[in-house]
């Protein structure tokens, strides 16, 4: 049965929006494609994405009226997965400064060092984030 969850975005700031999702079964959904999806320019980043599997609890905000997208269990197949994810917990400033974290997201840097010598703008802890990883990768670790 198709109802709704909250899930993370970072649009300016950080904030909660209902997504719709099918519960698969006891806590786990998968979000599918929405409105709130469909409307946004690149600037909005999500947490999750449609055809992505998640936990969703009321853990985060017990008197809400939805359950909150708390944890990925398995990614869409969507292009650009894994790009999107390295942009949303780059802002949000859950990646550590790790060789790790560089050769997990090495294709995703590049190509975001690619838009950015295009001009093309970024939140600052995404670009923060691959200035270090570059200091890292020059001090070798």
């Amino acid at each position: 049965m198709e109802e709704h969850i909250l899930v993370r975005v970072i649009d300016g700031m950080e904030d909660w929006i209902p997504v719709k999702a099918i519960c698969k079964y006891d806590e786990v959904y998968e979000i599918l494609e929405d409105e709130n999806y469909l409307n946004s320019d690149d600037s909005v980043l999500f947490e999750f994405y449609p055809g992505d599997i998640i936990v969703a609890n009321c853990d985060i905000f017990p008197t809400a009226d939805y359950d909150q997208a708390i944890k990925l269990l398995k990614p869409s197949e969507r292009e650009n997965r894994k790009y999107l994810e390295f942009k949303f917990l780059a802002t949000s400033r859950r990646l550590q400064i790790s060789l790790e974290t560089l050769n997990h997201y090495s294709e995703e840097i590049e190509k975001i060092k690619q838009e950015m010598s295009q001009g093309k703008c970024f939140y600052s802890g995404i670009i923060e984030l691959i200035k270090y990883l570059d200091k890292a990768l020059e001090r070798g670790g």
